[in-house]
């Protein structure tokens, strides 16, 4: 996924950044693939792309399964 996506988030954005806006739709992706972001002190440093490289993760799978879950909150649920 190259750009902004759909929901807008980015593969620079920070993971304090992404929780702060997502939380409710993120927290089930980040516990699917056993990322331990939720609740960690360096996640106001680390970007979703560095997330992918820690975790050895697809890059773009993540940002599209993250994305996919906001549209769908934000369908539901509109802010």
């Amino acid at each position: 996924m190259n750009g902004v996506s759909p929901s807008g988030i980015f593969s620079e954005m920070t993971v304090e950044a992404l929780m702060e806006a997502y939380l409710r739709w993120v927290t089930p992706v980040f516990m699917r693939y056993r990322l331990m972001c939720v609740g960690c002190p360096f996640c106001q440093f680390h970007t979703l792309a560095e997330i992918a490289l820690i975790y050895d993760l697809d890059l773009n799978t993540l940002l599209k399964e993250l994305d996919e879950a906001i549209v769908a909150g934000l369908k539901d649920n509109p802010k």
